[in-house]
């Protein structure tokens, strides 16, 4: 255990409301579907998300469920985003984010980076929670708020 990330303290107030587990597991069928052998990219995951009418962090959402998806770290920068409990402190609005901004990047033609959505990063008491790994190492971002994640975009992924 951390001494910086305790895992201890009262369960946190739900803020957001988290997916319903049938509907989770409908979009993992879903993925299956279009990518029988769970290999997905970050596109197809987006694609499924207009066909289906839901956000993007729902079929990423989606994607943690299953251990044989598997959606591929390319980049250099890497956030990885809990979508399990942290769904009731607003970890899919932080995905929803982190998805517009790596289109929005990529479109522009700035440096890219990877998401990877996990069912549990374990570290409840700090939802919702997000671990980024970079050029400048690994940090826990606990408590995350989406209005921080752009600036935490530009600085870990700067252009060199």
């Amino acid at each position: 255990m951390s001494p910086l990330l305790p895992n201890a303290g009262p369960p946190l107030p739900q803020t957001h409301q988290p997916m319903d587990p049938g509907e989770l597991f409908r979009l993992r069928n879903s993925i299956l579907t279009k990518h029988p052998d769970g290999k997905v990219t970050h596109e197809s995951l987006q694609e499924i998300a207009t066909t289906e009418d839901v956000p993007p962090s729902h079929v990423y959402a989606a994607s943690a469920v299953d251990p044989n998806i598997v959606v591929p770290i390319t980049n250099e920068t890497l956030f990885v985003i809990c979508t399990g409990a942290c769904q009731a402190q607003g970890s899919l609005e932080n995905l929803d984010k982190f998805v517009e901004l790596r289109n929005s990047r990529i479109s522009e033609g700035k440096k890219a980076f990877d998401i990877l959505p996990r069912n549990c990063l374990d570290m409840c008491p700090h939802s919702p929670v997000a671990i980024s790994r970079s050029a400048l190492g690994q940090v826990a971002h606990p408590k995350l708020q989406s209005k921080d994640i752009a600036d935490i975009v530009e600085q870990l992924c700067a252009d060199s």
